[in-house]
Formats: structure tokens, C-alpha cells, sequence
């Protein structure tokens, strides 16, 4: 019904939608509930949010000189696959270690694009 802005927050939005023998549940995968919960628009900006920093840690792999760097260049990269891939089974992006990890890969490659 609301497939365009979605149901807004919480459970109780969405569950309202189904019967009452319905148990009240949240789906285990990001991905689906912030779609139901900020629809089309809303889901659109949290995917390219994810994918701008993917593309960021990817061409901090192309830009990293030596050899230790790409390698660590790469284990970020490899980092934000792995919680893109964990979003799938529950929501962790309120986990203050997510947001750590998004800080410290960020830096690193702020710094990198500076040195070169």
C-alpha cells in the first residue's frame, strides 16, 4: 500500500498491515525491513550510502603504493563485503563497532587519496 514511502518506523507500522494472529516479528534482514519501513525512496538512499563507501574502498585499493597498504587497503574492502553480506541475516547497523569500522576504513582511505 505504502510502497513508495514505506510504513515508517517500528514494527507496529508494518504489523498492521497483517492479520491479528500475525506474531510480531521483524524480518532478520536489513534489507527487507527498511524497505518495507522506509519504502522505494528511503531504501534507495540507505543503498547508495553502502555502495558509495564500497566504491570508495575499492578505489582505495587502486590508489594504495607498497605493499603492506594493499594489503590493509583491501582487508577494508573486504570488510565492508562481509557486514554487506551480515546485513542480509540482521540488522547491525546500529552496532557501534559497524559504524567504528566505517570511520577507520574511511580515514585510511581519505589518507590515502591525500598522500597520493
Amino acid at each position: 500500500e505504502h510502497w513508495l514511502l514505506g510504513t515508517g518506523l517500528g514494527l507496529e507500522n508494518y504489523l498492521y498491515y497483517f492479520n491479528e494472529n500475525t506474531i510480531p516479528a521483524k524480518p532478520h534482514s536489513l534489507y527487507l525491513s527498511y524497505l518495507a519501513e522506509f519504502g522505494l525512496i528511503g531504501f534507495s538512499f540507505l543503498v547508495l550510502f553502502l555502495f558509495s563507501i564500497l566504491q570508495v574502498l575499492y578505489k582505495t585499493i587502486l590508489y594504495t603504493i607498497g605493499k603492506k597498504e594493499v594489503y590493509l587497503s583491501i582487508g577494508f574492502f573486504v570488510g565492508h563485503l562481509t557486514i554487506l553480506i551480515m546485513f542480509l541475516f540482521n540488522e547491525y547497523i546500529t552496532a557501534p563497532y559497524t559504524w567504528f569500522f566505517w570511520a577507520t576504513a574511511v580515514a585510511y582511505s581519505l589518507l590515502v587519496r591525500k598522500e597520493r
